[in-house]
């Protein structure tokens, strides 16, 4: 079974149109916005739609879950739908949406009046699952949706597709204007395809790696040469493009189709057709290339009513098209070439290589998700009081972590909340915001709770920097990890074998690494189960990984940070080889972000 990669739990920034707060944006209803702002929730993935959204959320109860946004519940909130297995695709046509589950099932969501949700009537406040294929025996590979049709890639290969018949695009079978309510085989042999959320057309391609195209073509958005705003029901096969070289497209309502094409290892092309809004100031009928992405290596495209988004693989984004709505962070400009847009006031973006990039037909959202190990592991620690070594007020958190966040001594924190009626609940919900940096009690009370203990805003910015002073901060280091010489252990292996009585002496030889322990019990089961199994009063633990004392001053380092940096002295393909498996024998969380800091490396130092 293929499916979408399941990403980690991120934070996002919105701009744009967020009408029935579509963006996640609990300030406003359906006010423009002209600047990103920060979505207050974490989730794993997002799918925009005309006015509508649904977002995954970390699981909740143990449940996967979504966040769904429309103009039928108006709340702030969102309203959640959970499933009873993990989520694999999610999807977004102009106003329904498509959700793939890892056991095979299919669910549809919003509306269904062209039938692309396979029935007749809506489904606004449950998820309904699809059941033709699960009846036919055929197993769904890929969703996929565009304006009102949704498609079904079947692991034979067929091409299904439900919805509106618009420019006869699925075949003769069907006039202009009707609709199928029933799944039907619109191409078959397909390879890959390609679809936009408000699109009347499609691309796909064959096992020859040809690439070909069906639907409205009236702007010219085929690439061919031509136009046609007459129904067009046959397969139209694209010229002098390798359907096998291209890495992603972007098809707008604005019949405009953008077709990144990877020239080598290190950087693509991109070419666009159809609409003067596909990054040309005109309207062209064939492929033309925008220089402006000249030696770029573009990795994602996206595609609204009228804008689109670029993203490279060093996280530069580029934004063109219409912003009326101010899904261009400007309600005034419209830019018909590329823009380079910079983050500025978000460094977590800037420098983040886990970013990626969603366009809903009037808006965009950015989101990283950098920050899911960390948060994770944070929330828990304090959920589940993990190896703690102060109570306030029935509570158990992790006293030099609290002091750091509440610059205050712990003895103070406890004088202060004794000296206050807060109720238990209240104070629990404030120690939780100050371990994930997100507000989770009333801002009443934050206001008066972090004017106590005069608090900076809550942001990654600043959890991340706090636990880079305590990584700095050698006095308030309360343990050492002993790492032994990997050159002493083969000596011993050739012949100079001491007697276990001597093992006090052999730790005097091993190198000593002050770190907090509680760092180390939050971020790895593996130290965590010692800890629980040896006297709290123990101030060192042995490392028996075999790995270099380099190699595990990096992970260390890692922990605190959730990045992994190299000096000049490092040498790189010695700690990608030693920290390769880390994941598994330290027993870090399963979502750890730690692969892919190793495969960055690997990449800058062309390591294979």
């Amino acid at each position: 079974m293929t499916e979408d990669k399941i990403t980690k739990p991120a934070m996002g920034y919105g701009t744009g149109k967020n009408q029935n707060y579509c963006l996640g944006l609990t300030n406003l209803t359906d006010g423009i916005l002209k600047e990103f702002k920060e979505i207050k929730f974490e989730f794993k993935r997002a799918a925009l739609a005309y006015n509508t959204s649904i977002f995954e959320l970390v699981e909740e109860e143990g449940k996967p879950c979504i966040l769904y946004f429309s103009s039928q519940n108006r709340n702030e909130r969102g309203k959640k739908l959970y499933f009873e297995s993990p989520i694999a695709q999610l999807k977004s046509g102009a106003e329904h949406f498509l959700i793939k589950t890892l056991d095979g099932k299919i669910f549809g969501l919003g509306k269904s009046n062209r039938g692309q949700l396979t029935r007749e009537g809506n489904s606004f406040e449950t998820c309904q699952e699809i059941t033709y294929f699960k009846e036919k025996n055929l197993e769904v590979k890929k969703i996929r949706c565009s304006a009102d049709q949704s498609y079904f890639h079947c692991a034979n290969n067929d091409l299904y597709f439900c919805g509106q018949i618009a420019y006869g695009n699925y075949g003769s079978t069907f006039k202009s204007g009707e609709d199928s309510r029933v799944p039907v085989i619109c191409s078959k042999n397909v390879k890959r395809f390609w679809t936009g959320s408000n699109a009347s057309f499609f691309f796909f391609s064959d096992f020859q790696n040809k690439l070909y195209a069906r639907g409205n073509n009236n702007d010219g958005q085929f690439g061919s040469g031509t136009k046609q705003s007459s129904p067009n029901k046959q397969n139209n096969l694209i010229p002098n493009i390798n359907a096998d070289e291209i890495v992603c497209m972007g098809l707008g309502f604005s019949f405009s189709t953008m077709a990144v094409l990877k020239q080598n290892e290190k950087s693509t092309r991109v070419f666009a057709a159809g609409g003067h809004l596909c990054g040309h100031n005109r309207q062209t009928l064939s492929w033309q290339e925008l220089l402006v992405f000249k030696n770029q290596n573009i990795v994602q495209i996206e595609a609204g009513y009228y804008h689109s988004i670029a993203r490279s693989s060093n996280n530069e984004f580029w934004l063109w098209g219409e912003s009326s709505q101010g899904q261009l962070l400007d309600i005034t400009n419209n830019k018909k070439i590329p823009t380079k847009i910079k983050f500025n006031k978000f460094p977590e973006i800037e420098n983040n290589p886990y970013i990626k990039a969603k366009c809903g037909s009037y808006s965009t959202i950015i989101f990283s998700q950098n920050k899911s190990t960390l948060i994770n592991d944070l929330r828990e620690a304090y959920k589940n009081e993990f190896i703690t070594d102060l109570e306030i007020e029935g509570i158990k958190v992790h006293k030099i972590f609290i002091e750091k966040r509440l610059n205050t001594d712990s003895n103070k924190i406890i004088e202060i909340f004794e000296n206050r009626s807060y109720d238990e609940k209240t104070i629990r919900k404030f120690f939780e915001s100050v371990y994930l940096s997100k507000l989770l009690l009333s801002k009443l009370y934050w206001d008066q709770m972090s004017k106590l203990f005069n608090i900076e805003a809550l942001n990654l910015q600043n959890l991340q920097r706090d636990l880079l002073i305590l990584y700095k901060d050698e006095d308030s280091k309360d343990f050492d990890l002993l790492v032994a010489d990997n050159d002493d252990e083969e000596d011993d292996e050739e012949g100079n074998d001491d007697d276990d009585d001597e093992e006090e002496e052999e730790d005097d030889d091993c190198e000593r690494i002050p770190v907090h322990k509680f760092i180390l019990a939050i971020r790895s089961g593996l130290f965590r189960e010692m800890f629980q199994n040896i006297n709290k009063d123990i101030k060192e633990i042995k490392d028996y990984s075999g790995k270099t004392v380099e190699s595990i001053e990096i992970l260390i380092k890692y922990f605190y940070t959730d990045k992994i940096e190299l000096t000049a002295d490092d040498d790189p393909e010695l700690v990608v080889e030693e920290l390769s498996d880390a994941v598994e024998y330290y027993q870090l969380n399963e979502n750890s972000n730690l692969p892919n800091e190793l495969e960055l490396i690997k990449k800058q130092f062309n390591l294979n």
